[in-house]
């Protein structure tokens, strides 16, 4: 439970920072490229992509550098999973409503 919560934390503060703070975030190194959401691998420390999708999908988070597999515990996180799918459903909201206003 407390790695989905770490996962669910890591994913918002990256979606902030890469969707809400872009200009304060380019204000501090304007050529530097987005990071991709996710965490350091707690055993090799390698950059692990992990999506709000793949958090709700249960899709097994795989390091690439040493091969851990981390996997989400449904019944354990299913609070956190509630939290993710809303958090999904808001953002998808608000890229409509930024498609359809032509953002």
């Amino acid at each position: 439970m407390k790695l989905i919560r770490r996962l669910a934390d890591m994913v918002r503060r990256a979606w902030w920072r890469s969707a809400g703070n872009r200009s304060s975030a380019r204000a501090e190194d304007p050529v530097a490229p987005p990071r991709a959401p996710g965490l350091d691998c707690p055993q090799c420390s390698a950059r692990l992509t992990v999506t709000i999708q793949m958090l709700l999908a249960s899709t097994p988070v795989r390091c690439h550098e040493c091969a851990l597999v981390l996997h989400v515990d449904r019944q354990a996180s299913k609070e956190c999973l509630e939290r993710l799918a809303e958090l999904q459903t808001a953002i998808d909201r608000a890229n409509a409503v930024a498609r359809s206003h032509g953002s």
